[in-house]
């Protein structure tokens, strides 16, 4: 390993990140790829493993685990190589349907169990080389598979967590996933290869997110160790100052609403109070700020009572009069009922 392509502070920042993993309970940990296989048999364990890091691909872990719960409860035998032989694409498609691109999954799987069964003995294959050579299965998962249910480490399992904070580290500077696996490979030690993908998927589940990366509450950015704290680049476009007035309505309703002048609108602040705390109103708390609500989630404007940018009334019909007399005669009544 050549001394000029090892990252500066590489081990402190590692382990800055695994004490952080330690106080937060990530996606991965419960429903992880690894976590998923029965252990009632080991074949059994191996087969459901590379079962479930195959349906992984694009898919969330949240999403993951129930589907690996459904085909156990709804296959005869629980998700074993029979199971995936013996049940037709259809059916087998409508199990998996939540996961990404289960289309195209459903046919992978009928593939894998044929190869299992026609070259392998029902087994999965011992080496990467040839779990990568089943249609489905690319480097992340043969390397993750290796780990998982033959206990070889042969190498880093690269997935677009481990890539992206990868880069965002400076630990590397790579354009593709096997490029990333190829440069922490030349500088992390061996016993750390199988560990890193979940300790980086699970800290990029929970604080350094695709986006919205909570800087403010990870320590590698308030102790200087992360080049990237703060520099996300905004998402969020921003908003034209908006107005609005006031106008009266019936006596009934409440006595002033908001009605839309050239389509924009100003919200009205509301003094701090009950609803509305403060970040430090509760001493050694963290109160987290709800996000404005969108434009189409505000107040309700009656806009058919009012006409926009003119200066004359619109015409009704005979009909649109009459319903709208017989609403606010039902509006008056229960306006009494309410004082009653």
């Amino acid at each position: 390993m050549m001394e000029e392509n090892v990252p500066k502070n590489w081990e402190i920042v590692y382990n800055e990140i695994k004490e952080m993993k330690k106080h937060v309970v990530a996606p991965v940990d419960e429903q992880g790829s690894h976590t998923l296989g029965d252990k009632r048999t080991p074949e059994v364990f191996r087969f459901q493993t590379l079962v479930a890091l195959m349906l992984s691909s694009q898919t969330k872990d949240t999403v993951l685990g129930p589907t690996m719960k459904c085909l156990k409860e709804n296959l005869p035998k629980g998700l074993c190589l029979q199971d995936i032989r013996e049940i037709d694409e259809v059916s087998l498609n409508k199990l998996i349907e939540k996961v990404g691109f289960h289309n195209r999954k459903t046919t992978y799987l009928k593939k894998m169990a044929q190869i299992l069964e026609e070259k392998y003995g029902g087994d999965i294959p011992q080496t990467v080389e040839e779990l990568m050579s089943i249609p489905g299965v690319g480097p992340k998962m043969g390397y993750l598979c290796m780990g998982i249910a033959w206990k070889k480490n042969v190498g880093i399992g690269v997935d677009v967590h481990v890539h992206r904070i990868s880069n965002i580290l400076g630990w590397c500077h790579t354009k593709t996933e096997e490029q990333t696996r190829l440069a922490l490979q030349s500088f992390l030690p061996k016993d750390l290869w199988q560990e890193v993908n979940y300790m980086l998927v699970g800290f990029g589940q929970t604080i350094c997110l695709p986006r919205g990366r909570r800087c403010n509450d990870c320590t590698l950015a308030s102790k200087g160790l992360c080049p990237s704290a703060f520099q996300e680049k905004s998402l969020v476009k921003a908003k034209r100052l908006q107005t609005a007035k006031k106008v009266k309505r019936s006596p009934s309703a409440s006595p002033e609403i908001d009605v839309v002048q050239d389509q924009q609108t100003v919200y009205e602040e509301i003094p701090t109070g009950m609803n509305e705390l403060p970040p430090n109103a509760l001493p050694g708390k963290k109160i987290k700020l709800e996000t404005p609500l969108e434009d189409n989630e505000q107040k309700v404007i009656m806009e058919d009572n009012y006409t926009k940018n003119t200066a004359q009334p619109r015409r009704r019909s005979r009909r649109t009069a009459a319903a709208a007399s017989e609403y606010f005669s039902r509006q008056h009544l229960h306006d009494i009922e309410d004082l009653v």
